[in-house]
């Protein structure tokens, strides 16, 4: 088993918190009015941010110090803000996503308060799921973005870990997933797809995502609500994905609920057997055979792994409250 995740939170505020950023200003601007807060998480190699930049009109050069080896995406929960590189210059509204590398130098500027969401990856972890990154900063279809399911998730697994620590794996090995199916997925947008196929993925996607927690829910249960043929339903993924099948989708998405089910807080405790049922698996043995074959984990793994954590984070606080 790997470590546990971990959290820190940060404000950061005028020139100090502009220089902890490694970001420069224009010399004419006033620092002061810069301000982000918000907090980190670390799951082994993968990293969480969520925080809040007030309205700073001046451009910021922030300079990674993450290194070459290191990609990150940075999701828009509401405002907005510009990036200049290399001579572009593009504004990402809410619900859009862009990426760079950690050698890429930007410079941002946002006219609005702006929530962001940030996971930053191994480019290792991207060249396992066959993505080679053309540029060193980009952005991804707003079509794209929209039917991932990678936000929705990473906003469930922010809610969980905001007050406790949990296992880091394989909740990395998600993440890293998921963002590697964003890159996947963006590349059939510009070289493959049409706006009709597309259309109808982001429809499969959203009606995955309400109905997977019913038991009965399967293939042929979202192409009659889309009122097209089983058939016709797989070549759309078949156009639209790489190597995704509705049915994947479907356990996919279970899969996805059942581990943030099973890595809830130990207040909120579940059985495995309700944990499988909720996000939509016949039973705990079905559950096993997805994770066994997605994660090469099985549920007692991960029963066990979140047991331990929660022992020795507790044993970390009666240790911190005798001190």
């Amino acid at each position: 088993m790997t470590g546990s995740s971990r959290r820190s939170s940060f404000v950061l505020k005028g020139a100090i918190g502009i220089g902890r950023l490694l970001a420069t200003v224009p010399p004419a601007t006033d620092p002061a009015a810069f301000s982000m807060t918000g907090a980190r998480w670390s799951f082994d190699d993968v990293t969480l941010v969520d925080c809040v930049q007030t309205a700073f009109t001046s451009a910021i050069t922030l300079v990674p110090d993450a290194g070459p080896d290191t990609v990150t995406a940075a999701f828009v929960r509401s405002g907005d803000f510009t990036v200049h590189h290399a001579g572009r210059q593009l504004r990402f509204l809410e619900g859009s996503v862009a990426y760079f590398t950690g050698e890429a130098e930007v410079r941002v500027a946002s006219t609005v308060d702006t929530h962001l969401t940030i996971v930053s990856i191994p480019r290792t972890r991207l060249t396992e799921q066959n993505v080679v990154l053309a540029n060193t900063f980009g952005s991804f279809a707003y079509s794209t973005a929209r039917r991932s399911p990678i936000l929705s998730f990473l906003s469930a697994l922010i809610d969980i870990v905001q007050n406790h620590s949990i296992p880091a794996e394989p909740t990395a090995s998600v993440v890293a997933q998921l963002v590697g199916a964003l890159f996947l997925e963006d590349e059939n947008y510009h070289l493959r797809a049409n706006q009709h196929d597309l259309g109808l993925r982001a429809q499969a996607e959203s009606l995955i995502a309400l109905g997977s927690a019913d038991t009965s829910f399967r293939a042929h249960s979202l192409a009659t609500q889309l009122d097209i043929s089983l058939r016709q339903l797989e070549k759309n993924f078949v156009s639209t994905s790489v190597g995704t099948t509705p049915t994947d989708a479907i356990r996919d998405r279970r899969i996805m609920m059942a581990m943030l089910g099973m890595q809830s807080p130990a207040e909120n405790h579940r059985t495995s057997a309700e944990v499988a049922e909720q996000a939509g698996f016949s039973s705990v043995r079905e559950l096993g055979r997805a994770l066994k074959n997605a994660y090469g984990l099985t549920v007692k793994e991960v029963l066990l792994s979140q047991i331990a954590d929660s022992t020795l984070t507790s044993g970390r606080q009666q240790q911190r409250a005798a001190e």
